[in-house]
């Protein structure tokens, strides 16, 4: 597929799905598309799925301040279906190359400037809550409070651990959450982010800690999501067992004791 067909494409399609035409014409086309069978379903699917990705490639240019003329998008590929283009194909397809390296290179300097302004951020909000009555630090940087302290064991990097837990950003934006989803997460501690790791082996079964992880210990600069890069993120995570190596919990291993004990006699 040529870059000028791969181009048109997906642009032709989202015009015509969320621009082409007026409102009247745009209900009596929906109207009129028969549904019925699945391999109309599937063609409508597909449609669907192309004209989204196509929207959100769209979003991205404008909010770049790239702007595309909806009508001679929807010229080149009749155009291009006739077999009538009003240029040669090299020439376009030089244009768009020239295009989207524009596009890239302005992507990237949106990209530079948001880190930037989140490292700042990042920054500011540590040092203040470092601050804060009750909150301890590590060498890592990672800051913790302790809600509620436990009196069960302590974690290793080789356990996995049960736990509930609210992940939030500065802001106060939750991005996770195992209370929202109703059931406590079950996770191995070598497989989850560094801060995370370390946090958990500091507390104890029972305990409830508000972990305040920087980004070095986090996600680094990745956009995660909805996590921009750079971010400092907040857990309020309980700690509700520890499943050892040998994939037995706290409670199974207290079991087996207490039947050894009661056989033994």
């Amino acid at each position: 597929m040529t870059r000028l067909t791969k181009f048109f494409l997906p642009f032709f399609i989202i015009i015509c799905l969320f621009g082409c035409g007026d409102k009247q014409k745009t209900e009596s086309a929906t109207k009129s598309v028969d549904l019925t069978s699945e391999d109309n379903k599937a063609s409508y699917a597909i449609g669907i799925s192309i004209g989204n990705f196509a929207k959100q490639a769209l979003t991205k240019r404008e909010e770049l301040g790239m702007k595309m003329d909806d009508i001679l998008v929807v010229e080149g590929f009749k155009d291009a279906l006739a077999d009538s283009l009003k240029e040669k194909v090299e020439i376009l397809n030089d244009v768009l190359k020239k295009y989207d390296d524009k596009f890239q290179e302005l992507a990237k300097l949106k990209a530079e400037e948001k880190l930037k302004i989140s490292l700042a951020e990042s920054e500011k909000y540590l040092t203040e809550n470092k601050k804060k009555l009750g909150v301890y630090s590590t060498e890592s940087g990672l800051q913790y409070e302790i809600l509620k302290s436990g009196t069960g064991n302590k974690p290793t990097l080789d356990d996995t651990v049960v736990v509930h837990y609210t992940g939030k950003l500065t802001n106060g934006q939750v991005f996770d959450s195992s209370k929202e989803r109703g059931e406590p997460a079950t996770l191995k501690l070598s497989q989850v982010i560094p801060g995370w790791a370390e946090g958990l082996s500091l507390m104890s079964v029972g305990s409830q800690y508000r972990l305040t992880i920087p980004a070095e210990i986090a996600f680094k600069n990745q956009e995660i999501g909805s996590i921009p890069p750079g971010s400092v993120l907040l857990f309020d995570v309980e700690l509700l067992d520890i499943i050892k190596a040998d994939g037995k919990s706290k409670q199974e291993r207290t079991e087996i004791k207490k039947d050894n004990k009661e056989s033994k006699s």
